[in-house]
């Protein structure tokens, strides 16, 4: 698969939020995210979106939050969605494939999975292309709010991650990629290059799966300075001390989470 040709500029700020989100996802949960990132901070938003409407643009134009943008045709992953539906004994292909489809599910939902695959590996891609030089990067995802300020976490670190052990294999760390303060380091700077090269090589090979950018990621930040990330920066759970919420799933369905996102209806 090749990607889609991408336009747009990234900000020339050393300090900069980075978010992407399809249309659906920006106009659900990512003008919430702006309004609380703006309540808190100074530094530029930049948005990375996929197949924009021309209001999403002006909405991001008229509220300076940089974006870049691409048109993504889902008939873009019909090669690998072939490629997966083949019988086959190798067990990493058939480990790739149980991530995306279980026995006695339909084939259609491999197709699925492999679309929700690509906006999730190519943020990072994208990331990597768009910067041109080392730059302090607060990447989260759409689903996410910034409750309250916080002081960056420390260049002494490539990275800033929240970690946990497997569930099945305790001795492998996931790392998990909802908030990532990457610290403008010539070494975070080579990570986002690394990582981004490694969900490339699989695009070109049509061999893509749900899970890479997680997966390559713990392969990526091996060789790095990494710092585990303490949960108020990615909380899950919605404490009312957390900087950072995030709501995943059924979560979105919370009462906590409908009224916290509720007081970011407005851009200030």
């Amino acid at each position: 698969m090749n990607i889609p040709q991408m336009y747009g500029n990234f900000p020339d700020n050393d300090i900069v939020f980075f978010v992407a989100a399809d249309e659906n996802y920006f106009n659900l949960y990512g003008k919430s995210l702006i309004s609380s990132i703006k309540r808190n901070f100074s530094h530029p938003i930049h948005f990375h979106l996929y197949n924009p409407s021309e209001n999403t643009k002006i909405f991001c134009q008229d509220n300076q939050i940089s974006f870049s943008y691409e048109f993504f045709d889902e008939n873009l992953v019909v090669r690998a969605f072939e490629i997966y539906q083949v019988p086959t004994m190798d067990m990493e292909f058939v480990r790739r494939r149980s991530k995306m489809i279980k026995i006695g599910e339909q084939l259609t939902k491999i197709r699925t999975e492999l679309i929700r695959t690509y906006y999730a590996c190519a943020r990072f891609v994208r990331l990597h292309q768009l910067l041109t030089k080392p730059t302090y990067i607060i990447m989260l995802d759409t689903d996410s709010l910034v409750r309250k300020p916080f002081l960056l976490p420390s260049k002494d670190y490539d990275i800033h991650i929240f970690e946990k052990k497997h569930k099945k294999h305790v001795n492998y760390t996931q790392h998990l990629a909802s908030t990532i303060f990457y610290t403008g380091t010539e070494g975070s700077f080579k990570l986002i290059r690394d990582h981004a090269n490694l969900i490339l090589e699989e695009f070109t090979r049509d061999t893509f799966y749900w899970f890479l950018d997680q997966e390559t990621l713990d392969l990526a930040i091996q060789k790095y300075r990494k710092n585990p990330l303490a949960k108020h920066f990615v909380d899950f759970d919605m404490e009312e001390y957390s900087f950072i919420w995030c709501a995943k799933g059924k979560r979105k369905n919370e009462p906590v989470w409908i009224d916290e996102i509720a007081r970011y209806d407005k851009i200030v």
